[in-house]
């Protein structure tokens, strides 16, 4: 009995020392993982902050570009603008001279100007109509064809074509586009009311069935839009007041 006490003590003792030995392995073992785990969370942590500033960096830098771009865009509308407003100034200059010194800024020459290669009497009847024409602004019937003209002169299209180019030197289109847009410039420059009306209301005035083509007709005929042109008259006509 005394031997089988003593036998449990020792193997109580053995078992004892074990455990100690299994804890203090656990717990070295323990300390190394830890170490571990901390240095590893702490590199991740260190490369996300990594990241995070070069996508920070990044578009730091990418919004110093788009603000370099946006300023240059900026710069070159700011250049053109001014240049624009230039050339518009300048060309209206040109045109008030050219208007002042001849009343008119179309090439149509007057009606006795050349010789026609009609007969003599049809060249007659007709000078006196289309001067008629002219002086009275039958020039701005809306959607008026060479074929109404000649049927309201008496005579066919074929005579009033080659008369009007003979004695214009111009076809009949552009002869009336220019007779229209005379008359319009000479009303901005003498009627202060023409300068309160819109685009569209000189283009059907002028006898344009349409605002675009009016618009299209003073360009060529001018080389400035009629906006532009109403724009600096209404300049100029405030800078006299």
């Amino acid at each position: 009995m005394h031997a089988e006490e003593k036998d449990d003590i020792q193997k109580e003792r053995y078992y004892t020392k074990q455990l100690i030995k299994v804890d203090s392995f656990l717990k070295q073992d323990f300390t190394y993982l830890s170490s571990k785990i901390h240095k590893g969370y702490d590199r991740k942590n260190d490369l996300q902050e990594k990241k995070q500033w070069q996508i920070m960096k990044l578009t730091g830098l990418g919004f110093v570009i788009i603000l370099g771009v946006a300023a240059s865009v900026l710069m070159v509308l700011l250049v053109l603008h001014r240049k624009k407003k230039k050339e518009i100034l300048q060309k209206y200059m040109l045109l008030q001279e050219k208007w002042e010194s001849q009343q008119t800024l179309a090439v149509v020459k007057p009606a006795c100007g050349r010789r026609s290669s009609l007969p003599e009497e049809v060249v007659k009847d007709l000078l006196v109509k289309l001067s008629d024409f002219e002086d009275n602004g039958g020039f701005r019937t809306k959607g008026l064809t060479l074929d109404m003209l000649a049927k309201n002169f008496g005579t066919n299209s074929n005579y009033l074509s080659v008369f009007i180019n003979d004695t214009k030197g111009l076809y009949f289109k552009p002869y009336l586009m220019q007779l229209r847009i005379n008359y319009i410039i000479k009303k901005l420059n003498e009627d202060k009311k023409y300068l309160t009306l819109k685009i569209s209301g000189l283009a059907e005035d002028a006898g344009f069935l349409h605002r675009q083509n009016f618009s299209d007709a003073f360009l060529e005929m001018t080389g400035m839009r009629p906006i532009d042109y109403v724009k600096q008259k209404k300049l100029e006509a405030g800078s006299k007041m």
